[in-house]
C-alpha cells in the first residue's frame, strides 16, 4: 500500500479502487447473495454497499442476524455506522441516493460534491477560456446528471443549471454578472457553445418507456435493512 510516508507490505485487502477489487468482492461476497436470497429475501448489493428489503420487521431483524452470521464466517464484519434496520417511508440512503417513499433525490452531500466539482473548473480567474471551461466541465455534468436523472430531481437540476450558468456569465462578466441581463450573454448561446444541462437529462429519463421503476415503489410499506 502507497502512502504519504511511501511503500508498506499488507498481508490483507486490495487497494481502495483497483482494477481487480470489484472482482474479488464479487467472488467473496458470492455466499452473501446466494444465502441471502435463498432464504427468501430480496437484496441489492452494489460491490461492498447492499440493501435487503422486507415486508415486516421480524423479517428485517431475520435478515440482519443472517447477514451478520455469514459475514462473521468468512472474516468480515457489518459498518456499524452505516447499518441498520428501519421502514423505507423513514428514509436511507444507498448509492449516493436518499429514499424516502417512493421518492428518490441525490442526497446533499453528493449535491455538495457537485458543486464543489463546478466551482473548482469555473474559477473566474481560470487561465483558460469560456468555451475550453465548457468542455471541462460538460465530462462531469454529463456524468452526474445521468446518474441521478432516475430521481425526482427536475427542479433541482433546473435550479443547479441556472447556478451553474451564472458562474459561467461570471467568466465573461466579472463579479458584476449576477447584475447583467441574461441578453448579454443568453442561455441559447451558451448552449451553441456546447454546455450540456442537468434539466434536459431528468426529462428524458422520465419520459423514457423503459425507465424503472424504482425497487422500493414495487413493494407494499416495506423494510429494509442496510
Amino acid at each position: 500500500m502507497l502512502t504519504d510516508a511511501g511503500f508498506v507490505p499488507t498481508k490483507a485487502g486490495t487497494p481502495q479502487g483497483g482494477v481487480i477489487s470489484p472482482l474479488l468482492a464479487n467472488i467473496y461476497l458470492h455466499r452473501l447473495d446466494v444465502e441471502v436470497r435463498e432464504a427468501g429475501f430480496r437484496l441489492i448489493r452494489y460491490a461492498d454497499d447492499f440493501v435487503i428489503l422486507t415486508r415486516t420487521p421480524l423479517e428485517a431483524r431475520a435478515a440482519d442476524a443472517l447477514v451478520r452470521q455469514i459475514l462473521v464466517d468468512i472474516g468480515l464484519e457489518v459498518a456499524e455506522a452505516k447499518s441498520g434496520v428501519r421502514r423505507v417511508a423513514e428514509g436511507f440512503d444507498f448509492l449516493g441516493f436518499t429514499y424516502h417513499g417512493r421518492f428518490l433525490r441525490p442526497r446533499p452531500a453528493a449535491v455538495r460534491r457537485f458543486k464543489d466539482q463546478v466551482r473548482a473548473l469555473t474559477r473566474r480567474q481560470a487561465p483558460v477560456s469560456l468555451r475550453q471551461m465548457i468542455e471541462d466541465l460538460n465530462p462531469v455534468t454529463r456524468g452526474r446528471g445521468n446518474y441521478f436523472a432516475m430521481g425526482h430531481v427536475v427542479e433541482l437540476f433546473s435550479k443547479l443549471d441556472g447556478w451553474i450558468r451564472t458562474r459561467l456569465r461570471s467568466k465573461v462578466r466579472g463579479s458584476m454578472a449576477r447584475l447583467v441581463s441574461r441578453a448579454k450573454l443568453p442561455n441559447r448561446d451558451l448552449a451553441r457553445m456546447g454546455l450540456v444541462s442537468l434539466e434536459p437529462l431528468a426529462r428524458s429519463w422520465r419520459l423514457s418507456p423503459v425507465r424503472a421503476q424504482p425497487w422500493v415503489s414495487r413493494m407494499r410499506d416495506p423494510h429494509v435493512r442496510f
